[in-house]
């Protein structure tokens, strides 16, 4: 009993002082096993981890965008929040540890984005184009989905994308498992 209440107290104690907020998640883990690319391999400065995916239309021509992945809770809440640039052919793509309805908001995002919205299989289910910088305003699609690209406004025009069209990106086939 006594050592029950001692490892009670150490959990406490780490989560007070960040060591376990510091190690993975299972949303986190599997996040991982979806992409292929751990968090500590990440390769640009905020953290996070880099992929090209390409997107593929309806008449089967595919684009590339070369993604930054937001691996953990505090990347994807941070997204593209205080960028001044992205250029075209780059984006952000999370990616949900399950399917479910998702929002997005604008909040301290200084660019206008283009925002895809795919289901577990990589079909992408609704864009949302030239969302307005800096709003509070919450953007999504009514039904579920387990992956948001982010990308600079106008490309999703520009690459012809539209509902229909799917994201290949590493390992991504093992979402439709799940």
């Amino acid at each position: 009993m006594r050592n029950h209440r001692q490892a009670r107290h150490v959990r406490c104690v780490a989560v007070i002082l960040g060591v376990v907020g510091s190690m993975p998640s299972a949303a986190d883990l599997a996040t991982e096993a979806v992409l292929g690319v751990p968090e500590q391999r990440a390769t640009n400065p905020a953290g996070l981890g880099r992929v090209l995916v390409e997107l593929v239309d309806d008449a089967g021509r595919s684009r590339s965008v070369h993604a930054e992945l937001a691996l953990d809770v505090q990347a994807r809440a941070r997204g593209l929040m205080f960028r001044r640039r992205l250029d075209p052919g780059e984006g952000m793509l999370f990616v949900f540890p399950r399917t479910a309805p998702v929002r997005m908001w604008m909040r301290n995002t200084l660019l206008s984005l283009d925002l895809l919205f795919f289901d577990a299989t990589g079909l992408l289910v609704s864009v949302v184009p030239r969302c307005e910088p800096l709003s509070e305003h919450l953007i999504g699609p009514r039904v579920p989905v387990r992956a948001v690209l982010e990308l600079p406004a106008g490309e999703a025009e520009r690459m012809s994308l539209q509902p229909g069209a799917r994201l290949i990106a590493p390992k991504l086939e093992s979402l439709r498992s799940r």
